[in-house]
């Protein structure tokens, strides 16, 4: 908040004279007729900067007031002051961890220390080691795979039309090593979720995994493969694209209506 000297533009050393001069300059800049746009509280707090500067005993009290620190200076001085206190006393590291040393733990190097980080869900520990105290920030790495939501884990995972058709078993990564998950024949659910294969959460409760399968097109240009595609589609029943043929109804009810 601007104190009243700024508020006339002046120094705390200014003279009565300079007080004076000075007020009826900017009076005159907030006048409502002149200034119609500025707002009215303006110029109630100039009239009352300029009565407490004018006035001998006002100003010695509000100078003797400004003086004296603010609460909310203080406050900051002794929350400073206390934050130095404990950084000094309680060192604070900032660890970044992969997704598996989050579920089994793992053993960290920290200022020429080994460190026990528990399983658990990026958060503050404050851990005690032969040296003392100390405060490690977790914080997770990103994984060349898994996409995090949270407690739970997505990945995408290709798979080939035959593959979607007969069904398979497709080895996919976990945080638990590879897993072998069985695709049902012509496929129809997407994603598969399996559960409490995911990051633990603030309750340590364990999230899920969902695959979501990725249907890859041949990357092909021999026209011979390509054709023999062509005639493969041509063998399959009408309703062995139902997706398709309820786009191509929906676009035609739409547009012949």
């Amino acid at each position: 908040m601007p104190s009243h000297y700024q508020r006339l533009g002046l120094a705390p050393q200014a003279t009565p004279q300079q007080i004076r001069r000075a007020y009826k300059q900017r009076l005159r800049q907030l006048h409502p007729d002149l200034n119609p746009e500025l707002p009215q509280g303006d110029l109630h707090e100039l009239r009352s900067a300029y009565r407490t500067l004018i006035d001998p005993q006002k100003r010695a009290a509000y100078d003797r007031h400004r003086q004296l620190p603010s609460k909310t200076a203080l406050a900051t001085a002794v929350g400073t002051s206390i934050g130095k206190l404990i950084a000094r006393v309680r060192p604070r590291h900032t660890l970044h961890i992969a997704f598996e040393e989050a579920i089994s733990g793992c053993l960290r190097r920290v200022a020429g220390q080994s460190i026990t980080i528990p399983p658990g869900p990026p958060r503050t520990l404050h851990l005690q080691s032969a040296k003392g105290p100390i405060t490690c920030r977790l914080r997770y790495q990103d994984h060349p795979f898994f996409l995090r939501q949270g407690p739970h884990l997505h990945l995408d995972v290709p798979i080939s039309c035959a593959q979607a058709l007969q069904g398979c078993l497709v080895e996919v990564p976990s945080l638990e090593g590879i897993l072998k998950v069985r695709i049902p024949p012509a496929l129809r659910h997407n994603p598969t979720c399996l559960h409490r294969r995911g990051l633990y959460d603030t309750r340590g409760q364990r999230g899920d995994l969902f695959l979501h399968w990725r249907l890859e097109i041949p990357q092909i240009t021999d026209p011979a493969l390509i054709d023999r595609f062509r005639q493969l589609e041509a063998l399959c029943p009408p309703d062995a694209f139902p997706r398709r043929q309820a786009f191509h109804d929906q676009i035609h009810a739409l547009y012949e209506s």
